[in-house]
């Protein structure tokens, strides 16, 4: 079962639902690639890669460690954490084989399963999507499962590739939603920090459900 599959699932079992949102955002541009970097410039970003290869941190969070009592760090560096791509391409459907034509036909597309949900009568809510940045093993889905429980939702807990995906089968209010993705926060850098904080500005959730690296986020357990 991919991470389509189950959104069907929960589209077959919540009649309820008139429309889900899937949105495209621009595939992401490295920062050595945005921004003009100077030598010292470069050594950050080298050291984040360390830190990051070493640690299995997120590249974000390694780059801010990199900056601990260092002098000559540039605004310019800094600021780019701030850079965010808004999900302005939105497609609305109730039709997963819509969106299953749409990735054969448009394969490099960077497709993302979005949160909100539009019911049949015109009120909006929202799935709970996370993005895990743990890589997968027995004893990490143990802790990916836990955190799930923690946290008390239930759903379907994806592999990423890379990591672990979380895809929520009930509806929540925007203030609720903002409320889970604060106490995920928390379990950071297991949860991905920087993706929390592109949703909260966002407002909802996004999570791929194309491939990455021939590789489609497929279900291996439900909470």
């Amino acid at each position: 079962m991919d991470v389509l599959d189950a959104v069907n699932e929960i589209i077959n079992k919540n009649p309820n639902i008139n429309l889900l949102t899937f949105t495209k955002y621009p595939k992401q541009i490295l920062i050595q690639n945005r921004i003009k970097l100077n030598v010292i410039d470069e050594k950050f970003i080298s050291a984040a890669q360390s830190i990051r290869n070493n640690f299995s941190l997120p590249f974000w969070d390694s780059l801010m460690l990199s900056f601990f009592d260092k002098e000559n760090v540039s605004i310019e560096l800094l600021s780019s954490a701030l850079l965010h791509n808004k999900n302005t391409d939105k497609i609305r459907t109730r039709k997963i084989e819509d969106i299953r034509i749409f990735l054969d036909n448009n394969p490099k597309d960077n497709l993302s399963l979005n949160s909100e949900i539009f019911l049949n009568d015109n009120s909006i809510k929202h799935l709970l999507l996370l993005d895990f940045h743990i890589f997968p093993s027995t004893n990490n889905f143990k802790i990916v499962y836990d955190i799930l429980c923690i946290l008390n939702v239930h759903g379907y807990i994806l592999d990423s590739g890379e990591s672990y995906h979380f895809v929520s089968n009930s509806f929540y209010e925007l203030d609720s939603l903002l409320d889970l993705l604060a106490k995920a926060l928390l379990f950071s850098p297991i949860i991905d920090r920087a993706w929390i904080a592109h949703q909260i500005l966002e407002r909802s959730c996004s999570l791929r459900v194309g491939e990455k690296h021939n590789i489609t986020p497929t279900v291996i357990n439900k909470v």
